[in-house]
């Protein structure tokens, strides 16, 4: 099943926020793209899958992934980890800019974009940084990257995630490059000073104070396309709820990890529940899951950060923030969600897909006739999390040993099959 097919995926559950579609039905792929949605004529395909029992739904996009590769290619690989997004129904992934070199000019960008399209399982992009240097705890920052050369190359979307712009002055410039080009920035929101100091960085404060004070610049000097990155806090959610009330241009996400952990899985995982924003409340959980709910938190995604285990193992406040997730991000977040907390697969599904796919200007997020073939295949199948069978090159994860009702069963990208857990096939 390596090379692309006419293939119909027969009998399965088809749900599609995108057009809210959910009906028991089939589904004809030609082409690599979805050539038709109802009962279908089984001579048209080469290829028949049973999907009795299992849902279908576009594939899933995480627009926050750390790939680390070019230069870090110890922690991950480009090959490994998009193999790892496939493993759990992503279709596509945003890479952000903290890799070497960093991609601040048209020529970096590109020559990382040229491995991806060789390399990567999946769809990807990759993200240009804001500035020109965002080494870590880097906190002085003032050069622009070279923004106005890489938007005529093509390239919409700009973070110097994990890194915080500290100065407003350059934040100020990035915001008026907002009102000249069709760009999306992501901040990350999270005081410097406060991030890497024992015990500010676990506070509150070290990102709301971050977020209010953005928010109030952009409320003074206007942009287009301002979205805050891995919000953790109750107040955080306020500020951007009111902001967009008063209808400035701004959107969020959120990551597994906050909806599902506090701040006490950092005495049970230790440096595998230590993330930057760290964890926080069962309070500041629920405001959250009330922003995924009301609209104020717009897409779901991981921040898949992968980190070796020689990299974690030392104290707390010495380890380097993040956890991968992009492997166990759908299964975590159907099993609570979905199976405990009721909520409508729908209601998931489209903060995993079409929401992102129109946030950032994506093609797929939809199985939308004419579309390409991007499609994640799950089941209620219950099975239990283990580190040690990841694809990634690194196991720094909270969620080792977790009984989890979920799983991704096969993920298709452009019609062709790039995951299947061999269930489908075998039947």
């Amino acid at each position: 099943m390596g090379t692309t097919m006419n293939m119909l995926l027969k009998n399965g559950r088809v749900i599609d926020p995108s057009c809210g579609r959910d009906l028991q039905t089939d589904i004809l792929i030609r082409d690599g793209k979805i050539a038709e949605i109802g009962t279908c004529d089984p001579a048209q395909a080469e290829c028949i899958l049973d999907c009795t029992g299992m849902i279908a739904a576009p594939g899933l996009i995480d627009a926050h992934v750390h790939l680390r590769d070019p230069g870090l290619s110890y922690k991950a690989s480009i090959a490994t980890d998009t193999y790892a997004a496939a493993k759990g129904g992503v279709t596509h992934v945003v890479a952000m800019a903290n890799v070497i070199p960093v991609p601040h000019t048209v020529s970096a960008h590109q020559m990382i974009m040229e491995r991806m399209r060789k390399e990567a399982k999946v769809k990807a992009t990759q993200v240009a940084s804001l500035t020109q240097s965002i080494q870590s705890q880097n906190i002085i920052s003032k050069e622009l990257s070279d923004i106005d050369e890489l938007v005529a190359s093509g390239v919409e979307i700009f973070s110097d995630d994990g890194n915080c712009l500290m100065d407003l002055t350059v934040l100020y410039k990035i915001l008026m490059k907002t009102k000249e080009h069709n760009m999306l920035i992501m901040l990350h929101e999270e005081d410097e000073h406060m991030k890497w100091f024992e015990p500010t960085a676990f506070l509150h404060s070290a990102e709301s104070s971050i977020v209010a004070r953005d928010l109030e610049l952009i409320r003074d000097v206007g942009g287009r396309r301002i979205h805050f990155q891995h919000i953790s806090t109750r107040r955080s959610v306020e500020l951007i709820r009111q902001a967009k009330a008063d209808g400035l241009s701004v959107s969020s996400e959120v990551c597994p990890h906050h909806l599902l952990l506090t701040k006490a899985a950092r005495d049970i995982y230790g440096t595998n529940a230590k993330m930057a924003p760290c964890l926080q409340t069962q309070d500041d959980i629920e405001a959250l899951i009330e922003g995924l709910e009301d609209g104020t938190v717009d897409i779901i995604v991981s921040d898949h950060a992968p980190h070796t285990p020689e990299d974690k193992a030392t104290e707390l406040v010495k380890a380097p923030n993040g956890v991968i997730g992009v492997e166990v991000m759908f299964p975590v977040l159907l099993n609570e969600f979905v199976h405990k907390r009721k909520f409508s697969y729908s209601w998931l599904l489209e903060k995993l897909t079409i929401k992102p796919a129109r946030l950032l200007g994506l093609s797929g997020g939809t199985l939308n006739v004419g579309e390409p073939a991007d499609v994640c295949i799950f089941s209620d199948r219950e099975w239990v999390i283990k580190a040690e069978n990841f694809a990634s090159i690194s196991r720094n994860t909270p969620y080792d040993g977790w009984e989890v009702k979920g799983c991704v069963e096969m993920t298709l990208v452009d019609g062709k099959v790039v995951y299947s857990s061999g269930i489908i096939e075998n039947r």
